[in-house]
């Protein structure tokens, strides 16, 4: 018989869904009125490029509907095992062993947007198996310039930031503690 691991479970935020949403759907209906304007008054190569943008924006939608399907069906954004913090917002799954730090970083702006950053000992292990080439070139510059490859939302998780910060911490420091004896 196999003894339950114990773990920690953080949820998506509802309220972070419907935000999601409401942006989505707000920038989705100004793409499209932009669009029929500049098609409209015969300004081409502007609706073209406005066009363009809005098939890029169309690229966050695949990573918008996983977080609200697994909101509704009540599945965990983060999972903290003994041995593996399991990333359902970015489909990654990180052994305790191979995470070098966790802290908290803000970017500089004029409302400082936090997020947990995640530094791994050799990061390209889980970089090279991204398949998407965007997402992949976007975590070898959080690598190279935000302090690790991979970095977590806590404005999308139903959760206080600093007792995310103080979970993961704990069970980092945890697996460290039962590697070293």
């Amino acid at each position: 018989f196999q003894q339950r691991q114990k773990k920690t479970e953080y949820y998506f935020s509802k309220n972070a869904i419907i935000v999601s949403l409401l942006l989505l759907i707000i920038v989705f209906l100004l793409f499209a009125f932009a669009s029929y304007i500049l098609y409209s008054a015969d300004l081409k190569p502007a609706m073209y490029i406005c066009s363009f943008f809005f098939i890029l924006f169309l690229g966050t939608f695949p990573s918008f509907y996983k977080r609200l399907s697994f909101f509704m069906a009540d599945i965990p954004a983060l999972i903290l095992t003994k041995n593996e913090l399991i990333d359902n917002i970015n489909l990654q799954v990180f052994k305790w062993t191979d995470i070098q730090n966790i802290s908290s970083e803000s970017i500089k702006t004029k409302t400082r947007i936090k997020y947990i950053a995640i530094s791994l000992i050799k990061p390209d292990t889980y970089i090279d198996v991204i398949k998407n080439p965007y997402k992949r070139t976007i975590a070898r510059l959080n690598q190279n310039y935000f302090g690790g490859a991979f970095s977590i939302q806590p404005n999308i998780i139903k959760c206080k930031s600093s007792d995310l910060l103080r979970d993961m911490t704990k069970h980092l420091n945890n697996r460290y503690n039962q590697n070293s004896h």
